[in-house]
């Protein structure tokens, strides 16, 4: 079987087919365990980590940490290449996975719990007392800011709270990561902070749209975090969060560059590996594709209605490609994700020539559906179902929407985490 858990029931076209062809190739691309074995070897005694060459015979021990929704999965293949070597470490994740010299401790996501923070403070723990002769390599990916939950000044609840204030207004990863840094002792470098003198590799699995900052990935606990008080301040002003913060409860990150100097920040993966793929492989297929942005924000419901115009005006056999991460500002208390909001939004738009697809990389778009898939076919099944797309778009009922449709796309959680894959065909 495939990705797509779905496939079959979904491929009802030859546009179909090629859309879950092309979307089948765009997760493979990004396999988290494919990815660590590239990245990570050894040869002659000698540890290769991307460019990076660490000698073996000046380690005493390697111990292995990680955050997010990768960070599982690319554990279990560091195990697979090191074996022995490794002393011992800890991930945190959002799905259980064996492992065998490393600990794995399941947490909450999107919103941080009690749980969370316990993983936390054993995982910074394992990084006291460290000596210039220890290796840490970190592995770090998107959902690691919920995982990695150490609130300072705060409980966990006001914690939660701030990040459900700022899901429902709009805000985008940015704006909340940079919050975020500013209230934990965990975050914006806190990683490299403990784990001092020991010299640190990290892998970074970016679900940052164009991969402007990677110390925005998890909110970069192993870089020197260019944000400040005020940066965080200015955010909390724009969403009149001030409540949240009596007393000035927000912290300062590490600026001594001394902690980061025997840091190593490794990009492993990103959304442009997902978009290379998925224009190559239409092309394979025969249309003419072109990627359009890595970057691509704002609302949801008005980028996928926008999709579907720039589609329709293309010529036949044109395949175009987004990656990025829209927003949804919650009005209603329906279910569903981004995707699924950008996808229902184009639905009264399409016609018998084009199709959308909007699938989340981590295979949970706000639910147990990655995303969907939205043609003539759709639009077609939902009048025969008297259920109303527009309606369904201002109560945000897009879940269930799609459920009753049909039209889902479901994968499971996937292990990896490189932000959306969006694309639009046009036959």
């Amino acid at each position: 079987m495939g990705r797509i858990q779905n496939f079959e029931d979904l491929n009802k076209s030859e546009i179909r087919n090629a859309a879950l062809t092309i979307l089948e190739s765009a997760y493979n691309s990004i396999d988290t365990e494919e990815v660590v074995k590239k990245m990570i070897s050894v040869v002659r005694n000698i540890l290769l980590i991307g460019e990076t060459k660490i000698p073996l015979d000046s380690v005493d021990r390697i111990f292995v940490v990680g955050a997010g929704k990768c960070s599982p999965k690319a554990a279990c293949a560091v195990e697979k290449i090191l074996g022995e070597r490794i002393t011992g470490g800890i991930v945190l994740g959002t799905k259980k996975r064996d492992l065998c010299s490393l600990t794995m401790r399941e947490g909450t996501h999107p919103y941080p719990s009690e749980a969370n923070i316990s993983a936390t403070k054993e995982l910074l723990e394992i990084l006291h007392g460290l000596t210039p002769r220890d290796l840490v390599i970190a592995l770090v990916s998107g959902g690691g800011s919920t995982l990695l939950c150490n609130p300072q000044n705060m409980t966990c609840q006001a914690e939660r709270d701030i990040v459900q204030a700022m899901f429902e207004k709009g805000a985008t990863i940015n704006e909340l990561n940079t919050i975020r840094k500013h209230i934990s002792g965990a975050r914006g470098g806190m990683l490299a902070y403990h784990a001092y003198p020991a010299r640190i590799v990290s892998l970074i699995f970016s679900d940052v749209p164009g991969n402007t900052g990677m110390d925005m990935v998890a909110s970069g606990p192993t870089i020197l975090d260019p944000t400040t008080v005020s940066d965080a301040m200015v955010i909390i002003k724009k969403y009149n969060l001030e409540h949240y913060f009596p007393d000035g409860s927000l912290i300062e990150t590490v600026k001594d560059e001394k902690f980061f100097e025997r840091v190593t920040n490794i990009l492993a993966v990103s959304n442009d590996n997902a978009l290379r793929t998925m224009k190559k492989t239409a092309e394979s297929l025969g249309f003419s594709s072109s990627i359009i942005t890595n970057t691509l924000s704002g609302e949801a419901r008005v980028i996928g209605k926008e999709i579907v115009e720039k589609i329709k005006n293309a010529p036949s056999k044109t395949a175009y490609f987004w990656g990025g991460e829209p927003t949804v500002t919650i009005t209603q208390k329906g279910k569903g994700g981004r995707e699924l909001e950008l996808v229902l939004s184009a639905v009264p738009h399409v016609d018998e020539h084009v199709l959308i697809v909007g699938a989340a990389s981590d295979g949970r778009d706000n639910s147990d559906f990655a995303g969907a898939i939205c043609d003539i076919m759709t639009l077609k099944n939902a009048q025969a179902k008297n259920i109303d797309p527009i309606k369904s778009l201002k109560e945000n009922t897009s879940y269930k929407f799609f459920e009753t449709v049909g039209d889902f796309i479901l994968t499971g959680e996937t292990g990896e985490n490189v932000s959306d894959l969006i694309f639009a065909l046009k036959q």
